[in-house]
């Protein structure tokens, strides 16, 4: 029962997934943050400016002016920095999470004016760093897109979700096992080479209404045959989603880290998906029904707001 409760409340966590970015452009002592937000995400804010002014900071920098300006649809920012001497290296803290919703991903990346940058994704479970703008090694690249796969496919909950709607389809584990190393294949081949123009946005919620459909084929054709077929094809959706974080790395290592990050991330959500498998029926129908309100109304969220 304990576990019913917590597959219901996974939409609630689901549905605030989002996306910002911002910029630092350092010139010596001097630096420039560029910051772009959706206004949906600070609508609670009575001050937007000044809460996400005052939840990232540059170790070392002081803020001396800051403006902001809205759009249809985004909040713009512009901070200027002023630190003691030239940045060489440089700490990052980003707290946005904690102020707008519990899933927000920030996309951070500093541009010294030689040419050396470095990236970031801040969340909730990633609020500080430091940043060293030099080359990493081949093997830095790699340990660090795999842990950043990991992270993203472990709080994406976009996999979770459509593993869980596999496990109550599959006929058996064997069935299931097949099945989710299907949709591992093809998340991982889609988010390393697949071309994508598509919003972060629209490919959650295509994701979510890939869980509500096959739970409801589940309910209305149960002992349809390929679903093979279908799970490959609704696949597509959950790798796009992850290849918009992994075309913002570069290099063959970089891809291979994101990929085998994914991998792990599937393997760790496999494990409490296969114990669907062991429910009895009346527990599949229940878990089944679940997932079609879950899908639904995540994807009618993502669609309207």
């Amino acid at each position: 029962m304990r576990f019913l409760i917590f597959l219901a409340a996974l939409p609630v966590l689901a549905h605030v997934v989002s996306m910002s970015n911002g910029e630092l452009r350092i010139n010596g002592a001097v630096a420039t943050y560029e910051l772009r937000m959706p206004l949906y995400e600070v609508s609670q804010l009575s001050k937007p400016g000044d809460t996400l002014f005052d939840n990232i900071q540059f170790a070392g920098g002081r803020l001396i002016e800051k403006q902001c300006s809205t759009s249809a649809e985004w909040l713009q920012c512009t901070g200027k920095y002023l630190f003691a001497s030239d940045v060489k290296e440089l700490g990052v803290t980003c707290r946005f999470a904690s102020v707008t919703v519990p899933n927000h991903v920030h996309m951070f990346r500093a541009v010294k004016v030689g040419g050396e940058s470095e990236q970031r994704f801040f969340d909730s479970t990633l609020v500080e760093t430091n940043l060293t703008f030099r080359p990493p090694s081949t093997g830095e690249f790699f340990l660090r897109a795999l842990v950043e796969g990991f992270r993203r496919g472990l709080s994406g909950i976009t996999t979770a979700l459509f593993l869980f709607a596999i496990a109550v389809v599959a006929q058996d584990r064997k069935q299931f096992l097949l099945l989710a190393g299907i949709l591992a294949a093809v998340e991982l081949v889609t988010a390393s080479f697949a071309p994508t123009q598509l919003s972060p946005k629209f490919l959650e919620a295509a994701a979510a209404l890939s869980t509500a459909y096959i739970a409801i084929e589940k309910i209305l054709v149960p002992k349809a045959g390929q679903r093979w077929l279908v799970v490959a094809i609704l696949g597509v959706f959950h790798g796009l989603f992850f290849r918009f974080f992994a075309v913002e790395l570069s290099g063959a290592p970089s891809i291979a880290g994101f990929a085998t990050g994914l991998l792990f991330a599937n393997f760790a959500w496999m494990l409490p998906a296969s114990l669907l498998t062991l429910l009895p029926a009346k527990g599949q129908r229940i878990v089944t029904w679940i997932l079609v309100f879950a899908g639904t109304f995540w994807f009618g969220y993502r669609i309207l707001m």
